[in-house]
């Protein structure tokens, strides 16, 4: 150690070795530190060790805690006031600037995915108790806020068992009398309109198919769909509109090794035919 070592009153000049002070420690100069070939032993209670090694200098306390003192800390990218610190590796980390806390609100820029469960410890208010008509809302900054009155309930006109309900277009809700379900049964007081496609070329039905109106000027292949790909009692009308089936080939084709009835295709050979088919929702359509 090159330079006065003064303890309480006590002049010493340079040394080399180990010094233990158990008063003040000033140096005016410069100190120098050996590096040890090992990490010393933990120091007596209310005291520290300082030591070098691999050119660093570490303090080591009687817990056998090791603080490096030489470090300046981890490396903090895009740091700003109350932007919440994470990890980027073992030795950085990254301000977000979309995730802040000022020590009074958490302010989230994006979007949140929850695995778990939201538990809030305490009771959530509004100026009072959450309770009874209480309801999640946006205020003016579009935070999620709790508050209370103008919902929690819905108005049905016409209200009654078992009625399937419509908008109104103007925000009301209506029972409707004529369309019912029972939880077995749909029951249709009414008209019912089906959707139609004119088929003038090949094609193949879609799902959303129900009436296929073949109106053919050459040879059509109307190919179904996979009927794995259906719900089981599916249905399909396909008709020769303009009767010229008998002039061309009309084709009904199942998709790849399905059947109707057992064949793989059927021709509609007369004019203005007609066939009805539902499927098994599986590997197959049958004519009824």
């Amino acid at each position: 150690m090159s330079a006065k070592l003064v303890i309480g009153n006590v002049d010493l000049f340079p040394f080399n070795g180990d010094a233990a002070v158990t008063g003040n420690l000033e140096v005016s100069g410069v100190l120098n530190l050996s590096e040890v070939t090992s990490v010393p032993a933990a120091p007596a209670s209310g005291t520290v060790k300082m030591f070098m090694s691999g050119n660093q200098m570490f303090a080591k306390f009687p817990d056998s805690t090791v603080i490096n003192m030489s470090s300046s800390g981890p490396n903090v990218t895009n740091a700003s006031d109350n932007r919440l610190v994470t990890s980027v590796d073992s030795d950085s980390f990254n301000g977000e600037a979309n995730l802040t806390f000022d020590g009074t609100d958490l302010e989230l820029t994006g979007a949140l995915n929850v695995s778990g469960n939201i538990i809030v410890s305490n009771d959530v208010t509004t100026g009072s108790e959450a309770g009874p008509g209480s309801f999640l809302a946006l205020d003016a900054n579009n935070r999620v806020v709790l508050a209370t009155g103008g919902g929690g309930s819905v108005s049905i006109a016409n209200d009654a068992n078992n009625r399937i309900t419509t908008a109104g277009g103007d925000g009301s809700i209506n029972g409707e009398a004529n369309l019912t379900f029972d939880g077995s049964t749909l029951v249709i007081s009414a008209g019912l309109v089906l959707k139609r496609r004119a088929v003038t070329a090949t094609t193949t039905a879609s799902a959303t198919d129900y009436y296929l109106a073949i109106r053919a000027g050459g040879d059509i292949d109307v190919r179904l769909p996979d009927a794995s790909d259906l719900t089981e009692g599916q249905t399909f009308v396909l008709k020769d509109e303009l009767g010229t089936s008998q002039a061309h080939n009309v084709a009904i084709s199942a998709s790849g090794a399905q059947t109707i009835d057992g064949k793989n295709f059927i021709l509609l050979n007369s004019p203005f035919a007609a066939i009805h088919l539902y499927t098994n929702g599986s590997n197959g359509y049958f004519i009824y």
